[in-house]
């Protein structure tokens, strides 16, 4: 199982600090402007970057062109293997990501606050699926509920 925790647009002043960070769970920040660092590789618009649960991470904006970003945290027994298995990077990584528009309609409706403070645990399944069917590469491995049980077909 895989579900959204919280979920966020941030856009960071040129002066917000370095954040170094063991990280608690899982992570996706998806750059929508600006320019900023991920683990000290300079990272802009089209880009995002995954962390997973206990790796450490430094991350923090550009001083001139400061980045604005969604992030999104995920819970669930196997998030990282679900993530995995719908192209996302296997470790702690940068890599392209060329759906912000999409992804930015669908935050203004999903990434409200209170909305998950108080939503089930089948509404917040639902966005992190909705969130990582962008991702989703043909080729991809398929998958189907049986029994309870994810089944890679």
């Amino acid at each position: 199982m895989i579900y959204l925790t919280v979920g966020k647009i941030e856009k960071c002043s040129p002066d917000k600090p370095k954040i170094h960070i063991l990280c608690p769970s899982t992570w996706i920040h998806y750059v929508l402007d600006g320019e900023g660092y991920f683990n000290g590789k300079k990272l802009s618009r089209g880009e995002a970057f995954i962390t997973y649960k206990n790796d450490f991470c430094e991350y923090y904006p550009d001083k001139d062109h400061p980045w604005s970003y969604i992030w999104v945290r995920f819970g669930g027994s196997d998030d990282e293997n679900i993530l995995k298995r719908c192209g996302f990077p296997s470790k702690t990584s940068s890599f392209p990501f060329d759906y912000g528009e999409k992804l930015l309609t669908l935050s203004k409706v999903i990434l409200q606050d209170e909305m998950l403070k108080h939503a089930s645990i089948i509404y917040r399944e639902s966005i992190a699926k909705m969130i990582l069917s962008l991702n989703a590469k043909e080729g991809c491995e398929e998958a189907e509920i049986t029994n309870e049980k994810w089944v890679t077909r």
